[in-house]
């Protein structure tokens, strides 16, 4: 499963990124980036 969430902050655009894995019920989340548009 791939979830995508883009939120607004302080004039910055986050994107946070989580994968989970159904195998063995893992859960990891990956760094989040932010960009400045």
């Amino acid at each position: 499963m791939f979830r995508l969430r883009i939120f607004q902050n302080h004039g910055f655009f986050y994107a946070e990124f989580t994968l989970i894995y159904s195998k063995e019920n893992k859960v990891r989340l990956f760094s989040k980036y932010a960009a400045n548009f």
